[in-house]
């Protein structure tokens, strides 16, 4: 968001990740196009296009821009993946979505440590204050206890990850088509 892209059209942009499914589908997985999906693809292009040349009265970059539009693609892999490892006969559930997560930190610390600096992610993780009126979940609540942080911790990855399960065991049993 520090590039360019407002929360709420952030939220909008992310949803590429069903035009990227389909064409990786098709692409990756020879899967069929049927009519009403290029008429689908081209009426979300046309919104994107509109979103993406309108950013007047926002304080939208072409950056941002960019960068939201990738991460909708990779969640689309993501997607792919998941398919193909139904496909293999492997159960895509919790496992592997608690599995995976190891995964990307380890680029995220690289990328931090090499834009930001070692002395400034250590500062970071020294000054961290469960207090400040920062945290990203202050508005939520007044008080951001330890009991409330676990309320939210608790509720972020069951849902998370009791989607990311139900979408896996979907997944494999329909074509993205």
């Amino acid at each position: 968001m520090s590039f360019g892209m407002p929360a709420g059209l952030a939220s909008l942009v992310l949803q590429s990740q069903a035009i990227f499914t389909l064409l990786f589908a098709v692409l990756l997985l020879k899967e069929a196009v049927r009519p009403y999906q290029v008429l689908a693809i081209g009426i979300a292009i046309g919104g994107l296009a509109v979103i993406g040349f309108d950013n007047e009265d926002t304080t939208m970059t072409a950056l941002g821009f960019g960068l939201t539009l990738a991460a909708g693609s990779s969640w689309a892999l993501g997607n792919i993946f998941t398919k193909i490892i139904s496909r293999k006969g492997y159960d895509a559930n919790l496992n592997l979505i608690v599995w995976s997560s190891w995964v990307p930190p380890v680029p995220f610390f690289l990328c931090a440590y090499f834009i930001d600096g070692g002395d400034v992610m250590w500062s970071n993780i020294v000054n961290l204050n469960l207090k400040t009126r920062d945290l990203s979940v202050s508005f939520l609540v007044r008080d951001v206890s330890g009991l409330r942080l676990m309320e939210l911790f608790i509720v972020s990855l069951s849902r998370c990850y009791g989607g990311a399960t139900h979408f896996g065991r979907a997944g494999g049993r329909f074509n993205i088509r």
